[in-house]
């Protein structure tokens, strides 16, 4: 005897959805001014495929960003706030977020150049303030010494006036009187008497 055994076989596909789950948040580049930074957002499994999109602490999707990767460039202090990176699929969604804070310090190429124009600055002053000095200094010397030579020098002894001199010319005879020290030099003063 023979038996017969018939076995029916069906193949069926499952397709499990699974929402996004995981996803890690990571920032490139250093957050100072004028700075530009790369925010990326990956490793979310989930299925069907994910899809990420970046969003500021306003709600909005930030411009700039495509997929998994946000490039913002020319850092200010309107940069600041919490950036959300969504990764979503048609059954659920995940987040990560990123905290910019932007720091007071800036790019270490600006920093040196400041250092440089400050040593100058300084420097040029304190030169400055040394040639002002020297110029009122040697004004106030010239000054002394102009006042010095520019004082007539006066005897504190009364000068005696000398004695006549008897002057004979044409049948007549005249006296001289010098009174010296006490009529300034610069207007030397002689009178002659007639006898």
């Amino acid at each position: 005897m023979m038996s017969a055994q018939l076995q029916i076989f069906s193949s069926f596909n499952v397709n499990v959805y699974k929402p996004p789950t995981g996803p890690s948040c990571h920032l490139e580049g250093d957050v100072v001014p004028r700075g530009n930074i790369s925010l990326t957002c990956e490793g979310a499994t989930g299925w069907p495929n994910v899809t990420y999109g970046w969003f500021g602490a306003d709600g909005e999707r930030v411009s700039n960003c495509a997929g998994k990767r946000c490039t913002i460039y020319d850092l200010s202090s309107s940069h600041d706030g919490v950036y959300t990176c969504l990764a979503t699929n048609a059954v659920g969604n995940s987040t990560c977020k990123i905290t910019l804070k932007l720091t007071a310090t800036r790019n270490p190429h600006e920093a040196e150049h400041l250092s440089t124009i400050i040593a100058v600055s300084f420097t040029i002053g304190f030169i400055s303030i040394l040639i002002c000095l020297a110029f009122i200094f040697r004004r106030r010397r010239r000054r002394k010494q102009s006042r010095a030579f520019a004082r007539p020098s006066i005897s504190r002894q009364p000068s005696q006036p000398t004695a006549p001199v008897d002057i004979h010319e044409d049948g007549l005879t005249y006296a001289e009187l010098d009174f010296g020290g006490m009529v300034p030099q610069d207007h030397p003063t002689t009178w002659q008497l007639k006898k």
